[in-house]
């Protein structure tokens, strides 16, 4: 009789094959050759457009890996690009705003924040239209007005 299993990329192939007696069947001996292991044989990475990279092994398609790019520097025009697959991945960087102040002042003396009688009353009028057409709820320096 014969028996065979093909190597994979992990495991050992083998052949067996039995000789047995023609007359009374006796089994007189067993030969096994071994195949060694294919090992995986993958391919470059490719970039998936997702942020990640993908490599296929030749030898077995079901034996993917898939890892995330890394490397390169975005900037407001440009993705950064893979060190590895060489494909654009991530986000645009932030622009520069250079219009935000370095220190918020911590005493604001908008309206908004004054704290006497005809203020609130001044403001209590501006709220209303505010509210009524939809403008910003927040003071220049950061804080809510409502």
């Amino acid at each position: 009789t014969e028996d065979s299993v093909s190597p994979t990329c992990t495991s050992d192939g083998y052949h067996t094959a039995a000789t047995y007696c023609t007359v009374c069947y006796t089994k007189l001996n067993q030969e096994t050759t071994l195949t060694p292991a294919l090992g995986h044989d993958y391919s470059d990475f490719t970039s998936t457009g997702d942020s990640t990279h993908t490599r296929v092994c030749a030898n077995n398609p079901a034996h993917v890996e898939v890892e995330y790019c890394t490397g390169g520097t975005a900037t407001e025009d440009t993705l950064a690009i893979c060190s590895v697959c060489g494909g654009e991945y991530g986000e645009y960087a932030e622009p520069e705003k250079d219009d935000i102040p370095d220190e918020i002042p911590t005493a604001c003396d908008h309206i908004c924040h004054k704290d006497d009688a005809f203020s609130k009353f001044l403001w209590s009028i501006i709220k209303f239209f505010t509210e009524l057409f939809g403008i910003s709820e927040d003071c220049i320096c950061g804080e809510k007005h409502i």
